[in-house]
């Protein structure tokens, strides 16, 4: 291992090393702290109590204890194995109450975990862009993420919501790690909006859908419609980012917009223009569609898209394993990699989409 490795290991295990240094001197000099021993393990637990160590530590104990104990009986001092079985409860017990009062506390306060406090303050013609693709694998959630990175970088203030209730995967792309409540906590009535809004990279707002078995039903559908319409938490961006196809349609309303995503194949193209008569007939404006995962042999592919769809195609997102990567890390590559072809041209596409809000929002 590296010097650094080392180092990095004996910060993330020093509580375990210092238990383990303790108990071993215990082991040694057992004939000196033999009156005290018991004092000093409920002293350490009152410790434990008031710095809320974590519970893992003692339950550790218990195993070294109990090691130690194994090897004293084969060394033949039956007596001081005995003590140290002793102990080992003594810690066991000390383990799982711990173990339970962090699981009271946490069941408590779980939902403050990364949650946002300090919502931005309210700021007029807040846009509702709505991802959207006809198939899955186009790479939308990807740009959803990176463009709200973008916007955000332009001190802009963005929410982000997983709207895929089936496959959720933005959180991971933000990152979030297993978010403990989200948008169904907001349906059933457990929690207002605030309390499921996270803060993840770049400052970005992101809500979760959380797990919601039923999917998209009819009474789903309707909460969702009306918690768009009644949208209670300020920005100057709410990007949805939308399962594929048709699924979630019956959730949008004419104050949302959409920007559609396509890549350069012929099946992603046919089932966008599906997409869009449905959009259209919602009273959806499709401002724009952007081509993902293109190369210099897809620029013919630029003028059909436009052609086929009657949509300008306002941005063009190279193929480019720097993307991957980004994925790889759980990180934007509008960060990662910002003077990449991608990255500049989210940059480029955010800018445009800034303007266009402000032109909207003008005198």
């Amino acid at each position: 291992m590296y010097p650094e490795q080392i180092r990095n290991t004996l910060d993330k295990y020093s509580k375990e090393l210092y238990l383990a240094a303790g108990i071993v001197l215990l082991i040694l000099f057992y004939d000196i702290f033999q009156d005290t021993v018991s004092r000093l393990i409920f002293l350490y637990f009152f410790i434990l109590l008031a710095y809320r160590i974590d519970a893992r530590i003692p339950l550790a104990a218990v195993l070294l204890f109990l090691l130690g104990a194994a090897v004293i009986i084969v060394i033949g001092n039956k007596a001081f194995a005995y003590d140290l079985a002793v102990y080992a409860v003594y810690f066991l017990i000390g383990g799982m109450l711990l173990k339970f009062i962090e699981y009271i506390r946490d069941k408590r306060k779980k939902i403050d975990v990364n949650v946002i406090k300090d919502l931005p303050p309210e700021k007029e013609g807040q846009s509702f862009i709505a991802i959207v693709s006809g198939k899955g694998g186009v790479g939308k959630t990807t740009i959803a993420a990176n463009l709200g990175a973008a916007l955000a970088e332009l001190d802009n203030k963005v929410i982000i919501m997983d709207m895929d209730l089936a496959m959720p995967n933005l959180e991971i792309i933000t990152g979030l790690k297993n978010p403990p409540v989200g948008l169904i906590d907001v349906m059933e009535g457990r929690l207002d909006l605030s309390r499921v809004t996270y803060k993840g990279h770049s400052g970005i707002m992101v809500i979760p859908p959380g797990i919601m078995l039923k999917g998209y039903s009819h009474e789903i559908v309707e909460k969702i419609r009306n918690l768009l319409n009644d949208f209670s938490l300020k920005s100057d961006f709410v990007i949805l980012d939308m399962p594929p196809g048709r699924e979630a349609v019956e959730i949008f309303s004419s104050k949302i917009e959409a920007l559609l995503v396509v890549t350069p194949d012929k099946a992603a193209v046919l089932d966008a223009i599906n997409m869009k008569v449905l959009l259209e007939k919602k009273g959806v404006n499709i401002f724009g569609t952007v081509l993902n995962r293109a190369t210099k042999n897809d620029e013919a592919w630029i003028d059909e898209i436009e052609k086929v769809l009657e949509i300008p195609v306002i941005a063009i997102i190279p193929e480019n394993s720097i993307v991957k990567k980004s994925l790889d890390r759980e990180e934007y590559f509008v960060d990662m990699a910002a003077d990449s072809a991608p990255s500049k041209e989210i940059m480029r596409l955010a800018r445009k989409i800034e303007l266009r809000k402000n032109n909207l929002c003008g005198p």
